[in-house]
């Protein structure tokens, strides 16, 4: 899992990400692919989790 993020991505999976994950986990999503920062769906979700 060393895919990193991108809008595309995001908008592509929104319903899925927001279905499994909340709001809150999609609106992370987009602003960090947005800010194209280098990070992997599973980094950003671990860290929303605290895992």
């Amino acid at each position: 899992m060393r895919t990193r993020m991108t809008t595309q991505h995001v908008m592509s999976n929104a319903q899925t990400i927001i279905t499994e994950f909340g709001v809150l986990a999609f609106v992370k999503c987009l602003a960090t692919a947005m800010v194209r920062r280098k990070t992997t769906f599973a980094e950003l979700v671990m860290k929303l989790h605290h895992i």
